[in-house]
């Protein structure tokens, strides 16, 4: 059936369009409710986009692992995300591995409230409601759900 079909990219275009969409149009601004200041701001924003990028890298060596075939767009990205002109991003080769273990432990960790905190109170944002902290971490989760279905929906030229 056509309509079944799955898309077909090159590599280098599924790598780009993966970064785009999963780190590079990450969004600026906190969801409604955070309480943030002009002193807490940039560090929240640093974050995030460590964290997405540890959600992306997370999600496509799990792909990988089943499609040794993904290995070329997987380190494309690698590239992109690491050294995006030529000079390697060491803080954030220093941070990832942290990002990606503290994230492990939201999927398998049974109380999300209190990693959301953990997570906000890290970077000077306290006292979230608890409805906004489960919020917080099912975006974490559902971006995780998003790059992984994205991968499957795809085929690599």
């Amino acid at each position: 059936m056509f309509w079944k079909k799955k898309p077909s990219l090159p590599s280098a275009e599924l790598a780009r369009l993966l970064q785009q969409d999963f780190v590079g149009d990450a969004p600026k601004q906190a969801p409604a409710g955070l309480r943030l200041t002009e002193e807490n701001r940039a560090a929240f924003e640093e974050k995030i986009l460590l964290y997405r990028k540890a959600v992306l890298m997370l999600a496509m060596v799990a792909y990988e692992a089943a499609n040794p075939g993904f290995t070329p767009v997987r380190e494309q990205v690698e590239r992109a995300l690491f050294t995006p002109d030529g000079e390697v991003r060491r803080e954030d080769l220093k941070s990832l591995p942290a990002a990606i273990a503290d994230f492990r432990r939201l999927v398998t960790d049974k109380d999300k409230k209190a990693w959301s905190l953990a997570w906000l109170e890290a970077v000077g944002v306290a006292g979230s409601e608890p409805a906004l902290c489960l919020l917080f971490a099912d975006y974490w989760t559902d971006l995780y759900a998003s790059v992984g279905k994205a991968l499957r929906g795809v085929q690599i030229d």
